[in-house]
């Protein structure tokens, strides 16, 4: 059989170990930790009392006595502490005063009273001090000889008897006292010389000091003719006197105006010869009267001239019912009347005209306005031969469809865009930009149409929105002064003189379409020559010549 003995090392092993009773344990032994709070026989860990005396500590066990405690709360039980207890307590208590009846040292302090407090509060010496002083300034009201109320204090009438005055003891008086129709003999000997200042002065003669006597002094009603010797109130005697100090009429020749009644709002007192009349202003044409409290308005109800917005050179004229401003004119200006109105104008020959063009236009001689220069041109004509100046040459009812279209090279050259063609149209306007004219028909048409270029919305109208062809009459009526248009000799392209539609110009004379068609093929149109002009002119509507549009 196996013993220890007989297995190798294992004794050794054994002894190795610690026994289960009683274990003698060394190095530093360890154990599970027991879980916090157990109350058993298992091995207690460092760790294990480590956490019961944390909680220990954490918790007291409760206290009795003069301190007592619940946990960790503390507290002094009522009544367990006594004075003798308490260090310092018994010395702190002598050095009070006692509610009642205190003896107090030093110099107490106290709150003071609100002034006129009457209660068993302490009173401080700053209370004491305003109620005395307060005392001071109201008196008590005095009665009998000397009256007062508050601290203003009078002698009351007749309070002052002789048995009150000692001999001498009044000076500086003389007379008799006359108050009771008796010699008064304390009286005569009391008074001797005496000197009056103030509003009335002197010693035996007395005067009413002037300025003196205001309003104040004067009792209602009381100043009568009586009282008053011939011219006695004079402008230094009087400083001012209140309406209700006098009474009855004051006459004019005291300086009033013999009226007793008020005068109402707007009344006025007229002379009348011998004295004087109230009365109302009453309105009249063209005035009005208006009657405030202490004045009066009076206005001119016409319409006045205008007395702001005016400038250098404004007028007025009346149109009936009221005056109506014309503004100044301008240099060169001419008025005239229109309609019944004054009017600025223009003269323009023997014609005023009140017309006042506007950009782009001019203003002819006969009044109408007209573009100021050849459609097409680039610029207003610097002179008759000025090419800038030219602009398009247009075959008679032909609208702005390129045919027109020349380049100006100088004064007697020029250049059309477009070619020519012999093809005659039928009916409107052409779709082409070229030139249509053979050297044998006098019309760019097969079949003349005389309804083309008339009025400002005829058939192919090549002017400008609110301007037309004009016609041979309007031509007409600038004879013989056509300098303001500033017409050009720009030549013509006559298709009947030869093949080639060339551009003929001459430095003589022009010619300007009308829309006046003249028998059949033919159109009139205006010549120019320096500045007279002509009208009647016909060429054939094949021919291109410029165009100068008229305002409608």
């Amino acid at each position: 059989a196996l013993s220890i003995a007989k297995t190798s090392g294992l004794q050794t092993a054994l002894d190795a170990k610690a026994p289960l009773a009683s274990p003698t344990l060394t190095g530093t032994p360890l154990a599970p930790t027991a879980t916090s709070g157990t109350n058993t026989t298992q091995i207690a860990t460092t760790a294990f009392v480590t956490s019961a005396v944390s909680t220990a500590n954490a918790t007291n066990a409760n206290l009795t006595g003069v301190v007592t405690s619940v946990g960790n709360t503390t507290a002094i039980a009522d009544g367990a502490l006594s004075i003798a207890k308490t260090s310092g307590l018994q010395t702190a208590l002598d050095a009070k005063a006692p509610l009642a009846s205190p003896i107090l040292t030093g110099t107490p302090v106290a709150p003071t009273a609100t002034s006129g407090t009457n209660t068993t509060q302490i009173a401080t010496t700053e209370f004491v001090s305003s109620a005395v002083s307060t005392a001071n300034a109201t008196n008590a009201n005095l009665t009998g000889v000397v009256t007062s109320v508050g601290n203003a204090t009078s002698i009351a009438n007749g309070a002052i008897t002789n048995a009150m005055l000692a001999n001498g003891a009044v000076a500086n008086l003389s007379g008799i006292n006359t108050g009771d129709n008796a010699v008064n003999t304390l009286y005569s000997g009391l008074i001797s010389n005496a000197t009056h200042t103030g509003d009335v002065t002197g010693s035996t003669v007395l005067t009413i000091a002037n300025n003196a006597v205001t309003t104040s002094k004067i009792a209602d009603a009381q100043i009568t003719t009586a009282k008053i010797a011939a011219g006695a109130i004079t402008d230094v005697k009087i400083t001012d006197v209140a309406a209700t100090k006098i009474t009855g009429t004051v006459a004019i020749a005291n300086g009033g105006n013999g009226l007793t009644s008020t005068p109402a709002n707007g009344q006025i007192d007229i002379g009348n010869g011998a004295g004087f009349t109230r009365t109302t202003l009453t309105a009249g044409t063209g005035i009005s009267v208006t009657n405030n409290v202490g004045s009066i308005t009076i206005a001119n109800t016409t319409p006045g001239l205008p007395t702001t917005g005016n400038s250098a050179g404004d007028m007025l004229y009346w149109n009936g019912t009221a005056w109506v401003k014309v503004a100044a004119g301008s240099e060169g200006q001419t008025l005239f009347f229109k309609n019944g109105a004054p009017t600025w104008g223009k003269l323009l020959g023997a014609i005023i005209s009140d017309v006042v063009p506007g950009t782009g236009e001019v203003l002819s001689t006969s009044g109408r306005l007209w573009m100021d220069r050849n459609l097409g041109a680039t610029q207003v004509a610097t002179s008759q031969t000025d090419y800038l100046a030219y602009g398009n040459l247009y075959q008679w009812g032909r609208g702005t469809d390129g045919h027109e279209k020349i380049t100006w090279t100088s004064s007697s050259a020029g250049t059309p865009v477009n070619p020519t063609t012999s093809t005659l149209y039928t009916d409107g306007d052409p779709a082409t930009n070229q030139f249509i004219g053979t050297n044998s028909d006098m019309d760019w048409r097969s079949t003349s149409n005389d309804n083309l270029w008339q009025g400002i919305n005829g058939v192919n109208n090549p002017c400008p929105t609110g301007y037309r062809i004009p016609t041979a009459n309007e031509w007409a009526k600038e004879k013989n002064n056509a300098e303001p248009l500033k017409l050009t000799y720009s030549g013509s392209r006559i298709a009947y003189y030869s093949n080639d539609f060339a551009i003929n110009v001459s430095q003589f004379y022009g010619n300007y379409w009308s829309s006046t068609v003249y028998q059949t093929q033919y159109a009139n149109s205006a010549y120019v020559q320096g500045d007279d002009l002509y009208s009647g002119y016909t060429l054939p509507r094949s021919s291109a010549l410029p165009i100068r549009c008229i305002k409608d």
